[in-house]
């Protein structure tokens, strides 16, 4: 992973977001700075523990890691979460598509939000998932909470698809806009007299 070109996106994505709030700029470039030191701990953790460094279970720094994820969670959910309610509200007249994919992501995020923030499973998932997320670490994507037998979320992959969900919103927006200027442009042209 690149560390430079992830923060890269993570402000490309920001720059946007300041028309539906102003402070969403800058809160997304700081959970993206953060999102970019948990990735770099979550590597030098997992190098750690293939090292068989079993210290490492026990120690603060692993615990301080799985509480600063913990905490990126919860504060890039509540950022998910106020950008699909803004969408859904018509704010900047996104397109749809935005509107799903944003909406699949808060849902992602809700799955895991729930139980951490409140001890319970998210209600779409009371039946299988248990009131407590687990905290672990995953060899691939680092610290990770399991939901239930067989599902486990990774901090680094809500983290993917949030900013992929970014990304997709900047790119639907710019097809949009330059769609909008180019219909203006043929209309005028079509209105302007004939010689």
């Amino acid at each position: 992973m690149n560390i430079d070109s992830r923060m890269e996106r993570w402000i490309k994505v920001s720059i946007g977001l300041g028309r539906f709030e102003p402070y969403m700029m800058p809160l997304i470039q700081s959970l993206g700075r953060l999102d970019v030191q948990l990735c770099a701990k979550d590597h030098e953790i997992i190098d750690a523990y293939k090292g068989e460094s079993r210290e490492l279970e026990y120690s603060d720094v692993l615990h301080d890691h799985i509480t600063l994820s913990y905490l990126w969670v919860l504060g890039a959910y509540e950022a998910i979460r106020t950008l699909t309610q803004q969408i859904r509200e018509g704010r900047d007249n996104m397109p749809s598509e935005v509107f799903e994919r944003s909406k699949e992501t808060r849902d992602r995020f809700a799955r895991l939000r729930m139980p951490l923030a409140k001890m319970e499973p998210a209600s779409a998932h009371k039946e299988t998932d248990s009131h407590i997320a687990y905290p672990g670490l995953n060899t691939q994507y680092g610290i990770t909470w399991q939901l239930n037998e067989n599902v486990f979320v990774s901090r680094r992959e809500l983290s993917d698809f949030f900013l992929d969900t970014l990304e997709f919103a900047r790119i639907a927006k710019l097809r949009q806009q330059a769609s909008r200027f180019n219909n203006s442009l043929n209309t005028d042209s079509a209105n302007e007299p004939r010689q």
